[in-house]
């Protein structure tokens, strides 16, 4: 099927939406006016809703091709068919579609353009497809009924762009099966998103992120947070922010810096440093119980012999109130007891040797 064609099929397939928001479906072998698209006049004559008599080229250069919403305020569309799949996909912050939609991304599309679908509150299934390059900046944000299908079977996804799906239900994406080939994860890229009870692995390839990727507003408890096997050396500010996770976390060998506020008023049961990775202030300010959880971090292991940097107040001074404990290796432990800022934490300092 050719690009012509398929673009047809797509169309068509988004009749009832477009219709029902007062827009064009497709218009082709006429030219209507300007004022005509703006009424959102459903049928044109030449229309019949068929591309019989555009050819592809004219389709590309937007000759005899139109597709839109009341909102169009031109009577040509300058795009080729990369552009026009988004056309009448404006954003609209009311429930506009009583039926469900389904919308399969064509495999011609390599990206999600900026804020293409943001604040549409559409009951849509988007179903994504394999050869997806890039989710960028806003492309989902705000999106509350849409129900996400195929988003871990992609293997090119490599581009997640700030807040990309921030205050989306993100109904249908597993965090715990995301893609291996994502290299980037932008700030507050799922901000809002996650739920109780998820689990979350980062990408087997991610090298670059922003701040606050799975940040939440309220607190939430999940099970599990598995950053092993990743190209990632930081774990970065505010990215776990108020979420407990009922599990121990183990910070690999190849992490250089967990950033200020990382688990901020979130929680760990346990937490293992396995190599001398430096800790930002406040970087596991965790509250002593959640409020949805009975736990509280009960240990922190610090396996390096040469202790590293490390910022005041790391760990919340609740956790000294619940006998929290941190394990450093034997022949270190006068070293750490004589850092600065683990000073309100000299009781809490055990050699390994004494670890259960």
């Amino acid at each position: 099927m050719n690009n012509l064609e398929t673009l047809k099929q797509e169309l068509l397939s988004q009749k009832e939406l477009i219709e029902k928001r007062g827009g064009i479906v497709v218009v082709a072998g006429s030219n209507p006016s300007p004022s005509e698209i703006t009424q959102g006049i459903k049928t044109i004559q030449g229309s019949d809703m068929s591309l019989a008599t555009a050819t592809e080229d004219d389709v590309r250069t937007g000759k005899t091709f139109y597709a839109g919403d009341p909102y169009l305020k031109t009577g040509t569309a300058n795009m080729d068919t990369d552009s026009l799949h988004h056309v009448f996909m404006y954003n609209i912050y009311e429930q506009t579609c009583e039926n469900r939609v389904y919308y399969t991304c064509p495999d011609y599309l390599k990206e999600i353009r900026v804020s293409k679908f943001e604040g549409n509150y559409n009951p849509i299934t988007f179903i994504f497809n394999n050869n997806l390059l890039s989710i960028n900046e806003s492309g989902f944000s705000n999106t509350r009924n849409f129900i996400f299908q195929g988003f871990s079977e992609m293997t090119q996804l490599e581009y997640i762009g700030q807040y990309a799906f921030r205050n989306s239900s993100c109904e249908g994406i597993d965090f715990s099966n995301m893609p291996n080939s994502i290299e980037t994860i932008q700030a507050s890229a799922f901000e809002n998103t996650v739920k109780d009870n998820q689990s979350i692995k980062l990408p087997e390839s991610l090298n670059t992120t922003g701040d606050s990727i799975f940040k939440c507003s309220t607190r939430k408890l999940l099970n599990n947070l598995d950053i092993s096997n990743v190209q990632l050396k930081t774990l970065p500010n505010s990215m776990c922010y108020y979420l407990g996770f009922n599990c121990d976390l183990v910070v690999p060998e190849t992490f250089t810096m967990v950033a200020s506020q990382f688990n901020f008023n979130g929680c760990f049961r346990n937490i293992v440093i396995k190599g001398n990775t430096q800790l930002y202030s406040y970087s596991f300010y965790a509250m002593a119980t959640l409020a949805n959880s009975m736990f509280f971090l009960q240990s922190v292991v610090l396996e390096s012999e040469t202790p590293p940097a490390i910022g005041g107040n790391v760990f919340a001074e609740q956790n000294i109130t619940n006998g929290f404990k941190i394990y450093v290796p034997d022949n270190s432990l006068e070293a750490y007891k004589a850092l600065t800022n683990l000073a309100k934490y000299t009781n809490c300092i055990y050699p390994m040797s004494q670890k259960e």
